[in-house]
């Protein structure tokens, strides 16, 4: 049996309500204060009453790329990145900032 790298791209396509004075103002506080993690969901450090969202539960999906892994990386463990980069460039360990 042969081996196969599929990479794929989950979608979440949704919108939040944020009070704000400006649009500038509301784009920053959504980059800012809201988020999701794989298993956690989509989260926000603003009031209740400051912020609504809606996002679907399940996401699309799109096959990015298929690829044969060759016999040489078939015995390798699984490739694991769990130090990401937020927006200014500094290592949060896979953790939501």
């Amino acid at each position: 049996m042969k081996r196969y790298k599929i990479a794929a791209r989950f979608i979440f396509d949704g919108f939040f309500i944020v009070n704000a004075e400006t649009v500038s103002n509301a784009r920053q506080k959504v980059s800012d204060s809201c988020g999701l993690v794989l298993g956690g969901g989509i989260h926000t450090t603003l009031p209740d009453g400051e912020i609504h969202w809606e996002f679907p539960v399940h996401p699309e999906m799109s096959i990015r790329y298929a690829r044969h892994v060759s016999v040489m990386h078939q015995n390798r463990k699984p490739y694991r990145n769990n130090t990401l980069k937020n927006n200014m460039g500094e290592k949060n360990h896979g953790k939501f900032s």
